[in-house]
């Protein structure tokens, strides 16, 4: 399944809508390289060579030269790996950049150990990125003792370190109360679902997935005006959900829906805005996700809103066979670091991806769906908001109009 409820998971905060293919993927390591193998010889030296037999440069004897081969061929088949790291005796090959990537590529897990260390007199805790080649800083949200106790068993028997820990140069940080005002959360039952934008006093922006199957409106509510999560006040119920007719569940295409409030929402900043026409985007603009979705995959949801920087790709970069394989259409596009590490994950669906151009904030992605959360070369999926900037403002006009003329 393509679709998850997405949150802000940073790895480049060392973190945040779906990946596995959830609707968003995890994590890094060092491992030693391959089982070293005595090339001593142990056959028995040939006889000594008679004086006046050789000048010079002697050519060694036939027996030594088999033995040579052999042990050669021998290195060959049975490691199978002369150009890259083999998982052990017998093993598979890999690619010097698979080892301390985060995907356990050998059964026994030995690319995915002794990828952590302990640096210097204060004992910071580094990953290993073989892609980079360095060690890098680890990053992992509300760290505790319980969790550095086993980082030191893990480093100590030299196992796989699990998901939860992503090492980066900069960890992400946490939103502060007026910094993405126009950030709501989308409750069923008091309970955070998905992330939405206020882009008008009565109008919210958000995933259509989110609404498959929950689409009664009556169990719905729309709260914003804080960053803590506990404290989001004030709180408007749910008059409409208009989910756009296309939504295609299988492909996350025209994945996007208008949430219709029952009292305006007094709002003393601006909304976030709508992309105007001819709107450039390119890899270079300011662009933003948040949300309080997962941290990592299967990880705990925060209480504050994250935020992380992404960058956006262009649709060949992101169709590359080796990045989403053709998996973006005319109605997404893809964000995140194709290093991975910087990504939305569960939860997150539904909220906005905003760039600043000209000193505005514009709304120009909706979270939708990724693989996982952080992986590698597997950037996060978004709603292509300027190109259902039409069908918003018809959706808008139409339900006003019905409201104000005592039809709905």
């Amino acid at each position: 399944e393509h679709i998850y409820d997405n949150a802000v998971f940073q790895n480049d905060m060392g973190r945040p809508p779906p990946y596995s293919l959830s609707v968003y993927p995890q994590i890094p390591s060092y491992t030693s390289g391959p089982a070293q193998i005595n090339t001593q010889q142990t056959a028995a030296p040939p006889p000594r060579q008679k004086k006046g037999t050789c000048d010079s440069a002697c050519v060694l004897p036939l027996p030594f030269l088999l033995v040579v081969v052999v042990s050669m061929c021998v290195f060959a088949v049975y490691y199978k790996c002369p150009f890259g790291k083999s998982c052990g005796p017998g093993g598979k090959c890999l690619k010097t950049t698979q080892w301390c990537d985060g995907v356990q590529h050998c059964l026994n897990g030995a690319d995915e150990s002794q990828c952590f260390r302990l640096q210097g007199i204060d004992f910071m805790l580094q990953s290993y990125s073989s892609k980079d080649k360095l060690w890098l800083p680890v990053c992992a949200e509300k760290w505790n003792d319980n969790y550095g106790t086993t980082v030191c068993g893990e480093i100590l028997n030299y196992n796989f370190i699990y998901f939860f820990w992503f090492f980066s140069s900069e960890c992400g940080t946490e939103a502060v109360n007026g910094a993405w005002p126009w950030q709501v959360s989308l409750q069923i039952y008091s309970q955070h679902v998905c992330g939405g934008a206020i882009i008008s006093p009565s109008w919210i922006l958000s995933a259509a997935h989110c609404f498959k199957p929950f689409s009664d409106p009556k169990i719905w509510a729309a709260t914003y005006g804080d960053v803590y999560l506990p404290d989001l006040q004030p709180r408007r119920s749910v008059k409409r959900i208009i989910c756009h007719q296309d939504f295609d569940t299988k492909t996350n295409a025209y994945d996007i829906a208008l949430v219709k409030l029952n009292r305006p929402i007094i709002f003393t900043r601006k909304p976030v805005c709508l992309p105007n026409a001819g709107l450039q985007v390119n890899s270079s603009s300011e662009a933003w996700i948040t949300g309080w979705g997962q941290l990592y995959p299967s990880g705990p949801s925060p209480d504050i809103l994250h935020q992380a920087q992404v960058t956006v790709y262009s649709k060949d970069i992101c169709n590359n066979r080796f990045v989403l394989h053709g998996k973006v259409t005319k109605t997404m596009f893809c964000a995140g670091k194709l290093q991975g590490g910087v990504d939305s994950c569960q939860g997150d669906s539904g909220g906005p991806l905003v760039v600043k151009t000209g000193n505005v904030w514009w709304l120009i992605g909706i979270t939708s769906w990724g693989y996982g959360c952080g992986l590698r070369t597997k950037p996060g999926m978004y709603t292509n908001v300027s190109f259902f900037r039409e069908w918003i403002h018809k959706q808008m006009q139409v339900q006003y109009c019905a409201s104000t003329s005592h039809l709905i």
